[in-house]
């Protein structure tokens, strides 16, 4: 008998959510990487009062997000390769990489008062090195397309977390 495979969790809500709000589940990764770092129903509230999204479309895209379907939260979502690429980097990937190695090297995810002086100057300081190291690099090899590349990506992650085989 030939296995199916099931897609579980909360990214068995994304065809739904393309469907119902026609932007992709990377748009709406963006949508949350862009908010910062806001706690779980804080972003689940905004899904909802400024994008109106339902609420368990809007929850399953934060869980998505923040646990990435593997049901632990990782810090180091947004910090990917940024050199070579048609378009080059943005501003914006450019800090959620800054944001991410800083909050890996400091463990916080969110910075107490008396701490995030620091942590904000860290992030500008990382974003500052990596635009000048992006700057300066050169290469013989061609840009990398960003579509293919977030192609693969997309499959690699449904692979990992997004689908199960079921007997």
């Amino acid at each position: 008998m030939a296995t199916q495979a099931k897609v579980t969790g909360p990214a068995s809500y994304f065809p739904s959510i393309e469907k119902k709000y026609g932007q992709s589940i990377d748009h709406w990764m963006q949508v949350l990487r862009a908010a910062g770092p806001l706690k779980h129903m804080e972003l689940v509230q905004l899904l909802k009062t400024e994008h109106q999204l339902g609420h368990g479309h809007a929850n399953a895209l934060v869980a998505w997000h923040r646990h990435s379907g593997s049901g632990a939260p990782i810090m180091c979502r947004n910090i990917r390769t940024l050199f070579n690429f048609e378009p080059p980097a943005t501003e914006l990937e450019i800090r959620d990489a800054s944001l991410q190695f800083v909050r890996k090297l400091s463990g916080f995810n969110v910075p107490s008062q008396a701490n995030q002086a620091a942590f904000d100057l860290a992030v500008e300081q990382v974003a500052a090195s990596a635009r000048t190291l992006i700057a300066s690099l050169s290469t013989s090899s061609p840009p990398r397309n960003r579509e293919v590349q977030a192609a693969k990506a997309r499959q690699r992650s449904r692979e990992r977390f997004g689908a199960r085989e079921r007997e």
